[in-house]
């Protein structure tokens, strides 16, 4: 592969996380891209940790589903 061109695999992602919501890509890129915690989250956010873990979920599951993984 020639250095600068995406594979096949990144565009798929790139093009599943443009149809999530911003807050689905927002989330599943500050905790699976940046290392974010989601107990760090929660607390940025103002929301409680098992909601927000239970967000990071679901949100998964919506990127599995559009990746065409489940």
């Amino acid at each position: 592969m020639c250095r600068g061109t995406p594979s096949v695999q990144v565009l798929a992602l790139r093009e599943a996380l443009g149809r999530l919501s911003p807050t689905d890509r927002e989330l599943i890129w500050r905790c699976d891209g940046e290392g974010y915690s989601v107990k760090a989250l929660a607390q940025e956010w103002g929301v409680r940790e098992e909601c927000l873990r239970q967000r990071l979920h679901r949100a998964r599951q919506r990127l599995q589903r559009l990746l065409g993984l489940e």
